[in-house]
Parts: C-alpha cells; structure tokens; sequence
C-alpha cells in the first residue's frame, strides 16, 4: 500500500493501519506500505513491524528504471526502445543537478516523460523547474486556463513560508490559506478552497501528515524564487532577497531567483547585482563570505544563458572575492567563518580566477623543505613510540631517516591544473575517459584536488612538469619535520578547523586551502584530510602507498605517519601532490 501518510486524516490513518496489522495476523500474509519518514516517527501506526529506509536510487537503479521506462512508454518519434534509453541517459547526464535530481523516483519520472520525442531538457535550472512544474500543472489543469494562476498563488505561499516557516516546509492548512487570504480578496474559506483543490490536482503540493507540503522540497523552492524573481517590484525584490541572504534563509531560492529573472531582462539582473555587491561589501567578515557564497552560485546558475556582469559591478565583485581573502590565510579569519561559507567562497573564486592557484612554472607553486633528519612512522613496537599508531606504519631499522632538501606542491594538483596540463599536450580526453573519471563533473570545481586518475597517470603528470610522486619519507618529513609533529600542524589535537575529514561535516572533496589552522609551519597545505595522495612507495607487491586520508576518515587517521592503501587503478577520492629536486647551488 503506497502512500499511507496521505490518508485524509489521522482517524482514517489509523483504521487503514489497523486493518493491515488485522490482516496480516489472520492471513498470516505480508504487506508492504510506504509513507514518509516523518509521518511514522509522528505516530507509530504500524507498530513493531520491521521498518526499512527507501535510499535515493543509485546508478543501477537508475538505468534499470529508463530501461523498464522506454519498452513500455511510446515516443512521438516512435524510436527504438534503445535510442530512447540512450537520449534519456544524454538528458540525465546534461548536468549534475540533473543527475543528483534523477535520483529521486518521482523527479526521474518527471524528467523521463519530458523528454519523449526528441525533447531536451533546458540547461539552467530554473527553466528546467519551470518545465517541472508547468507540465505536472498541465497535465491536471488540460484546459491551461487554470495554471497561471496557480503558480503565482503557490509562488506567494512559497515565499510565505521560506520567510516566515524557515526551516519548514509543511504547514497547516488553515495557516496556509490565511498567508494567501488576500489574493482571495480577504476570504480566508475561498483561500482554502483553492489550496483543498490544488492539493487533490496539482501534483505540486499534498498532504503530509494534516498539514499541507510541496511534493518536493525543490518545488518550494524554486516557486519562492519564481515569486521574487518574476512577481515582485524592483525594489522589494532586492529588499527581500537580501533580507534572505543576511538572516541565511533558503540559499538555493537567492541562486533560482537569478535565473528567474533572466528572460525577462537583463538589465534587471544587473541592477540587482549590483546593488547585492554594494550591500555585501559593507558586512564584516564572516556575512560577506556568506554573501560572496551566494552571489557566486547565483552567477554559476547563470552560466548557461551566457550572463556577464558588466564592467564596472564586475570590478566590485572581484574586489569583493579579494576582501575575503584572509579566510584562507590567517587562522583566526578562517576561524570566524563556517567551513561551509568557506567552501562557498572558494567555488567563486575558482569560477572568477582563483589567485591563490599558480601553474609549476611559478615559484610560488613549491614550498621547499630543508633537508633534515627525522623518526619514520609511529609502529607501535619501536618502544611505544606512538600508541595510538596502526601495526603497518613504517619505522626504518635505525629509527632515523635522513632526507635531502626538496620543494613540494603547496597544494595536491587541481582540477585547474591538470586541464592546463591537458591542453598544453593538446589531450582531448574520449569519452570513455570523461566518463572513467567524471571528468565534467570535476571541471565544475576547478580548485578541488584532481582524483580519479590511476598512479600511472600521477606519476606520468609529475615527470611532466619536471618532478615525481614523493616518496614515503619525503611526503611524511613534510608533514612532520625534523620536530616529529604528531600532526601537519603540530601536536594537538584535530578539530573541524583543522582538515577536511570525516568529524568536519562537509561529507565530500572540497577546495584546496581552505584549513590554515592545518598548514604545517613551513606552508605546506592540506596533508591531512580531504584526500588520500599516491606515492612513489609500494605497499607490498599489488598496492602502491597512500597518505594523508581523505574526507571519509577520521580524526584517527589524520597523523603524519598513517598510511594507506592503494591499488594503481583503485582511484576512488585519491589525489596527489608533486616534489622536485632542489637545483645544486
């Protein structure tokens, strides 16, 4: 039974549950039901029977559903079931909003029936969400007449509630006609009415639980942003749009706003930019990184309709990017603003040119590192050396390891960096290749880590720009130095300022640079967390060594002298960083 969190009532809720556990008793037979998550925690109506989380489809779910979806729904074009197939593949692989959206059952539904025939799905997402909705409107509202004013009426009660339920996305459904009371002329039961009625047809919004919700949560959003976008004076919308930004309301409604706005006209936009720049550029620190954040995905959503800022607000924007600077340069900056603005700012500088990042040829690339002696490894037998130490880590038989001086990368390659590298050897990767190393999806975040790529392919960069993988000692001297730092840093502790992993929450690769607090003395970022890093040391006889750890791990394993594991094509959030001899005076 699907769906029985959208009985009418709680009543009927409940009998329907008490009639399914009856049966199930008596006929000794078992029943599936579905229903959102919260609606069960609300109110146990199924009692002890076995509870199961439905995941968002992975990428064999995926496929196996377009597949079942081509050889049972026919096409204007009347195509074969594999073109079908292969054009939805092309559609959901168009954009990695998309993709992410496709995982979804409901939004794949959505997407597989717009592109019957030859259709494509729009680029910005905005005017994809506009398709999503005007065809669930359409397909219930046939003679169209209706679906005007039904968005506009669910674009006010989308806004209502992103400002006034923040954080909420399901209200009652007396409070829901009360906010559109006045596009009623004040009659709060013909708001009601309209709102029963586009709850049963729409498609767009439901019950859930008594209270009235958008079928999904994109749908609100995306209707608040279409409200301020499209339904509101020049003025007001700038006024309320940066109330959103300062009081860190809904980000994603700011970003789909943007992209409402651009097939009305585009000197709208720049006004509106402009103007967002000026008011960001007055915060302190911390809200301006927050600001810059938002302007910058509000820009990228922006990309496919070919949107410029003119001149002179680009000017203000990039010396806005400059002001933010610190955050990823002085500890006590960076320390004042959330990992997650962070992130933000530094996706924008990565789409403005990000100036921390400089191509091998620049000396501001390489950090050197005096040459020294040092312990290698933490193994726990060398007399307790390092308690906390895993059995494989390395500790030579002298217990003293000397290393020459060398130069390392301040920061393991980019994405940036390994494109320029492509370029310059004039590589145009196939597709087989783009696909092996979702290299599309990378080139949308140009000053993350470059992973994907094999040790061969590593090691074949770095002698390209004149240098090698690191080995073992070298990559851990770096890290430790002669002063046998527990950490990149020093010795205390980890904390969520310190590295990318596992206790930071940010759940994925994020931009080089963005922990000073991890940097070890001499300027070396980024040893620890967000990635693992190939080598030029060998495991044993089938692995190459890894270090480093990366954003799935622990505070544990982010010491200097933890290694890893890697097999040469096992290239799963692997990066690397390069070294190179110091010339002989």
């Amino acid at each position: 039974m699907d769906g029985l969190d959208e009985g009418s009532s709680d009543e009927w809720r409940g009998r329907i549950a008490k009639l399914i556990l009856r049966a199930c008793d008596l006929y000794r037979c078992r029943v599936a039901v579905t229903m959102r998550p919260e609606a069960e925690e609300r109110k146990a109506l199924l009692g002890a029977h076995p509870r199961f989380k439905i995941l968002d489809m992975d990428d064999g779910a995926v496929e196996q559903f377009l597949r079942v979806w081509a050889n049972h729904v026919p096409t204007a074009d009347e195509t074969s079931a594999e073109a079908h197939v292969q054009r939805l593949r092309d559609n959901l692989a168009s954009r990695p909003y998309i993709r992410r959206m496709a995982r979804n059952p409901l939004m794949l539904t959505i997407l597989a029936a717009l592109t019957r025939g030859q259709r494509r799905l729009p680029e910005e997402r905005a005017a994809l969400y506009e398709t999503i909705v005007k065809w669930l409107a359409e397909s219930r509202y046939p003679d169209g007449t209706q679906v005007d004013h039904l968005l506009r009426q669910l674009g006010i009660l989308a806004l209502w509630m992103t400002e006034r339920e923040t954080g909420r996305y399901q209200i009652s459904l007396s409070k829901a006609a009360e906010a559109l009371a006045d596009s009623f002329d004040g009659t709060v039961d013909a708001a009601r009415e309209f709102l029963v009625d586009a709850r049963n047809r729409s498609g767009i919004v439901t019950e859930r639980g008594g209270d009235l919700a958008f079928w999904h949560r994109s749908f609100q959003e995306y209707l608040a942003a279409r409200r301020l976008g499209l339904g509101l004076r020049e003025r007001d919308r700038l006024d309320r749009l940066w109330r959103m930004i300062e009081q860190r309301q809904s980000p994603e409604v700011p970003r789909l706003a943007a992209g409402c706005m651009r097939p009305t006209a585009s000197d709208l936009l720049d006004d509106l930019f402009r103007d967002l720049i000026a008011r960001a550029a007055e915060q302190t620190i911390e809200p301006r990184a927050y600001s810059v954040g938002i302007l910058a995905n509000m820009l990228r959503d922006l990309e496919p309709s070919q949107y410029k800022l003119p001149g002179t607000t680009w000017k203000a924007y990039d010396k806005l990017l400059e002001s933010v600077m610190s955050i990823f340069e002085d500890r006590v900056a960076a320390e004042r603003v959330p990992v997650a603005d962070r992130v933000a700012v530094a996706e924008a500088l990565a789409a403005a040119g990000d100036p921390r990042l400089h191509p091998p040829s620049d000396p501001r690339y390489w950090v050197r590192i005096e040459g020294g002696t040092f312990r290698m490894g933490a193994k726990k037998m060398a007399t307790n050396y390092d308690v906390a130490a895993h059995d494989d880590e390395p500790v030579s038989v002298s217990g003293q390891v000397h290393v020459p001086t060398f130069e390392i990368g301040k920061y393991p390659v980019t994405v940036q960096e390994y494109q320029a590298y492509l370029d310059v050897n004039g590589v145009e990767p196939d597709e087989k290749w783009r696909k092996e190393k979702r290299w599309e999806d990378q080139l949308l975040h140009p000053s993350r880590p470059v992973v994907w790529l094999s040790w061969s392919e590593a090691d074949t960069y770095c002698r390209a720009i004149g240098g090698s993988l690191p080995s073992e000692a070298r990559w851990e001297f770096a890290a430790r130095g002669s002063d046998q730092r527990r950490y990149a840093w020093g010795n205390d502790p980890p904390t969520a300022n310190h590295a990318n992993s596992k206790d930071t929450g940010i759940g994925d690769v994020c931009p080089v640079g963005l922990f000073p607090a991890g940097s070890t003395p001499q300027g070396v970022c980024d040893l620890a967390g967000n990635v693992w890093e190939w080598t030029s040391g060998d495991y044993n006889a089938a692995y190459k060594a890894l270090r480093g750890a990366s954003y799935h791990f622990g505070s544990w394993d982010l010491r200097a002298s933890v290694r890893g594991t890697g097999y040469i094509d096992l290239v799963f959030v692997l990066g690397f960083r390069c070294v190179r001899e110091v010339p002989s005076p």
